[in-house]
């Protein structure tokens, strides 16, 4: 606001209300107009960006969650607090991503329209436009490292707690009383009455080759690794011997796994089990263990988040297309390179090394040279320089060929 006032001399003088006021001159330095514009740009996209992902990963597992679910008496409340366990692991891929694209998206828009150019010659530089990208990162790689450290494994825990669940039948079965149901190749199961309160089956006969099997109750589900599993209590196992002999066994429980043909007992894998349970745990918890495995589950959650950082001055870099083009291989150069961060990600909890942190670190400096070495070149080369180097390799091939 512009205010008239007198001088000692009779002569008007303009001045600026902030000129009397510095705090409040400060508070408009921090963040102007142009500022919150380019922060809103960044919003908007990151947010329908990470919606869109989130839908897709949606409808990738769906069919495999309805497939879990299918010998469930009660679907809906398993698929429904599967689908929240496993919206914190959604958001980390879609903060991951999205970040990236939102600030490339949102860079080569403001390029292509113009706006970019006008508000560079309003004397907004390259470090100005950092700065906003970076306040927007840190912001983003706060909430990754909240969801990394304590969503995902809240997630992994209600997880396993469903998992547990429909393990011990507890989800009841949806089988037709008094008809055969065929559960398994050559398997085939009969249920007189099914008590719709606790979900367990009455007078049950399965057939299977060379088997029959009696039971007064049981429960079926499918558990998480696509098994169908029959409980089976107070029963007769009666099973046919070559010589035409008849073994008979009384059980008091019995369970089979009904994938390919019977079996007594469920594998499991003391490896993938210890690898779930670290899963499960919170940030504080793996740096109060303090043991290798855990260390590197914690190296890992930490690279992620710091790559996801990293991601918003990659897309300030290469989103940025060449003067006078449009063209994307920037673009996609980044997403190559987030594909690499995935891997480098990966390879600290699977590496086994015996300093995972240290590991983790390293690989951390490696891409933030790498990203240096790309803000080197588009200082020295240009704006969009992959774009431009590849356009004048395509020229060149193109005139080898006609000559």
């Amino acid at each position: 606001m512009l205010q008239i006032t007198q001088s000692g001399k009779g002569k008007a003088v303009k001045t600026h209300a902030s000129a009397r006021n510095p705090r409040r001159a400060t508070h408009r330095s921090i963040l102007t107009l142009l500022d919150r514009y380019i922060l809103r740009q960044l919003a908007s996209r990151f947010a329908t960006i990470c919606a869109v992902i989130i839908v897709i990963m949606l409808i990738e597992h769906i069919h495999r969650l309805l497939n879990i679910v299918h010998y469930a008496g009660r679907k809906l409340p398993i698929v429904v607090q599967s689908i929240t366990a496993l919206l914190p692991e959604y958001l980390a891929i879609a903060m991951f991503v999205g970040l990236y694209l939102a600030v490339a998206v949102t860079v080569r828009r403001l390029t292509l329209r113009g706006e970019l150019d006008v508000i560079e010659a309003t004397g907004r530089s390259g470090p100005r436009m950092l700065s906003i990208v970076m306040m927007f990162a840190a912001i983003v790689g706060l909430c990754s490292a909240l969801n990394e450290g304590w969503g995902r494994p809240w997630g992994e825990r209600y997880l396993q707690q469903i998992g547990h669940a429909m393990d011990a039948g507890t989800y009841g079965l949806s089988l037709a009383a008094r008809e055969p149901q065929n559960i398994a190749p050559g398997v085939f199961l009969y249920i007189e009455t099914v008590d719709p309160a606790s979900g367990m089956a009455r007078q049950i006969v399965l057939r299977a080759p060379g088997q029959r099997i009696f039971a007064d109750q049981a429960r079926i589900f499918r558990s998480r690794s696509g098994q169908v599993v029959l409980s089976m209590r107070q029963g007769l196992n009666l099973t046919y011997q070559a010589d035409g002999s008849v073994k008979s066994i009384k059980f008091d429980k019995l369970d089979l796994t009904l994938e390919g043909g019977l079996a007594h007992s469920l594998k499991s894998d003391a490896s993938i089990e210890q690898r779930e349970i670290l899963k499960a745990q919170t940030a504080s918890q793996l740096i109060s263990a303090g043991d290798g495995q855990s260390l590197a589950v914690l190296g890992k959650r930490f690279l992620w988040s710091a790559f996801t950082v990293l991601g918003a001055p990659l897309g300030l870099l290469l989103g940025r297309p060449a003067r006078r083009s449009a063209a994307s291989f920037g673009l996609i150069l980044g997403i190559i390179i987030l594909t690499l961060e995935l891997k480098l990600a990966d390879l600290v909890e699977s590496s086994g090394t015996d300093h995972p942190i240290m590991t983790a670190l390293f690989l951390l400096s490696g891409i933030t040279a790498m990203t240096f070495m790309v803000a080197t070149c588009d200082r020295r080369l240009g704006h969009g320089f992959i774009d431009s180097i590849l356009k004048n390799w395509v020229s060149r091939m193109s005139y080898h060929r006609k000559s």
